[in-house]
């Protein structure tokens, strides 16, 4: 074996810490990189520049390195065999490429030194793995591939696992319902745009450190209520729209201090919807909602009724600046004008767009575009105004003339100060006696 001291960039703690790796494992890692279909990769040459190689990032502090080759254009596959010949390697960063074949069960088992894997947005296809036994992995992402089958529960059960991206993909049966032995560790779950059915199980509340989470499971076919984890699970991110879910929305929604991303719209939601305090984005439309009560002094709004609220009939209620609740009683004219305006924008404007744009990004971007011209009109006669007194302040200053006069002397004025509004005058050094001055403006 031979000492490897990294380069001081790529250290995470002290120097004198090392990374090991033998001869052989540099061979492996040559071999494993031109499998992935690396045409700009260069060849480690010596265990000892293994840290100085651009795509290998060597983490004293863990005994170990990764492989960082994000967007760089591969297009081969995982070669599971040759990763078993890797005990150093603690990370693979191969997302954004276009990476095919399935996923070696080499890196999910109990021999696998990863501790994070990222392989989202490239063409793996087939299915996962079943049985990972892992004891490292806690970081696993595979979202915007061509998997499909079934999630297997065992991964929520891999002792270290604290994050699990499995969207945009072909995932199929159950909305995942996480066991009793789910790692403590596990706060992060994507299960979004994929063809799950069924319902989100009440397991989900039981999770001891669902909090701080995102939790989404967006564009699938789910059913039934949405259950009550807000009472003891702090969200930052949930998303669920673009499902059948129905009922009424628990009132410990309402209560939700951490959210920065809210979205529950096209989806059969009823009762009056509480809204909760959310910092950037709040989307509830396309529902059945009767009423919509907003948090008084809200940063972000939920209810607003040109974008949010799509019920049908009279018993339609939207919050004042105050966050009561203001009937309209002229809801269903109303609503049905701004579908009308809706898809007059969708025909003109959206042609050619992704299936994506919704009735909605017109309305923001309408919202946008409506803001930035009332901040340019704003500017501009903020500066006729400022023009103005700027040239009146001149006007002053230039019509104002001191003269002191004396029996024997005139005391001349200096130009304008610009640090004050009377001029400043001198003096001659002259003497006089008894002098009776007049002042004259």
């Amino acid at each position: 074996m031979i000492e490897i001291r990294p380069r001081l960039l790529r250290v995470e703690n002290s120097l004198s810490m090392t990374v090991s790796i033998s001869a052989a494992e540099v061979i492996v890692i040559n071999n494993f990189i031109k499998a992935l279909g690396c045409t700009i990769c260069a060849n480690v040459t010596a265990p000892e520049t293994l840290c100085q190689v651009a795509y290998v990032v060597c983490e004293a502090s863990k005994g170990g390195y990764g492989l960082s080759l994000t967007a760089s254009g591969l297009t081969g596959s995982i070669d599971g065999a040759l990763f078993q010949r890797m005990p150093t390697c603690i990370r693979l960063a191969l997302e954004r490429n276009s990476l095919t074949g399935t996923l070696p069960a080499a890196l999910f088992d109990n021999a696998s030194p990863l501790l994070s894997l990222y392989l989202n947005s490239n063409r793996l296809s087939g299915t996962l793995p079943p049985a990972p036994t892992s004891t490292k992995l806690e970081d696993f992402r595979v979202s915007g591939n061509r998997l499909q089958g079934t999630i297997p529960l065992a991964y929520f059960s891999l002792p270290r696992m604290f994050r699990l991206h499995f969207s945009d993909n072909l995932f199929s049966g159950d909305f995942p319902r996480p066991p009793a032995n789910t790692s403590p560790n596990l706060d992060n779950f994507y299960g979004g745009n994929n063809q799950f059915t069924g319902t989100i199980g009440t397991e989900w509340a039981f999770l001891t450190k669902f909090k701080g989470l995102h939790f989404q499971g967006y564009s699938n076919r789910l059913t039934g209520t949405i259950p009550d984890l807000f009472a003891t699970h702090r969200f930052a991110f949930f998303n669920f729209d673009n499902n059948s879910l129905s009922g009424t929305i628990p009132s410990s929604l309402s209560r939700q201090s951490a959210l920065t991303h809210l979205s529950i719209s096209h989806n059969l939601l009823s009762g009056t919807f509480l809204a909760p305090r959310v910092r950037d984005f709040c989307v509830i439309n396309n529902n059945q909602f009767d009423s919509c009560v907003e948090q008084i002094n809200a940063t972000v709004l939920c209810c607003n009724v040109a974008t949010q609220l799509s019920t049908r009939g009279t018993n339609v209620s939207v919050p004042t600046a105050s966050g009561t609740l203001m009937t309209m009683t002229t809801a269903t004219t109303v609503l049905t004008t701004i579908d009308a305006t809706f898809e007059s924008v969708d025909q003109s404007t959206t042609a050619g767009v992704p299936m994506s744009t919704t009735k909605d990004d017109a309305a923001l971007i309408g919202g946008i575009v409506g803001a930035v011209a009332l901040f340019l009109v704003l500017l501009l006669v903020a500066a006729f105004v400022g023009a103005r007194v700027i040239k009146r302040r001149r006007q002053r200053v230039a019509g104002a003339s001191v003269v002191l006069q004396t029996p024997t002397n005139q005391y001349t004025a200096l130009p304008p100060s610009p640090y004050a509004d009377v001029d400043v005058v001198r003096k001659p050094e002259q003497h006089y006696d008894s002098p009776t001055s007049t002042l004259t403006v």
